[in-house]
């Protein structure tokens, strides 16, 4: 048994399938017409900060690791790192 489905033509056993109706036609050029005539206006440009509160500067000489809670972080990222594995065990 041979089947090949190259020799399907569009109009022909598929009741027009994959084709569009003269109506559908019509309200796409409609619709491609009026795309192209779209105006933005209003539109402002994104600003992330704009809700955000006010930031102080800290200087850096004030940015330590002598605090209470420095010490804590310091104790607990500070680590030291694990033992190698044995990869011949």
């Amino acid at each position: 048994m041979n089947i090949n489905f190259n020799n399907i033509s569009v109009g022909t056993g598929n009741f027009g399938i994959g084709q569009m109706s003269e109506g559908q036609k019509a309200e796409g050029e409609k619709v491609k017409a009026a795309s192209q005539d779209l105006q933005f206006s209003g539109v402002q440009a994104f600003d992330p900060l704009q809700g955000s509160e006010p930031v102080t500067d800290v200087p850096a000489a004030e940015l330590s690791r002598e605090d209470d809670l420095g010490k804590l972080v310091s104790a607990a990222f500070n680590l030291p790192p694990p033992p190698m594995p044995n990869f011949n065990a």
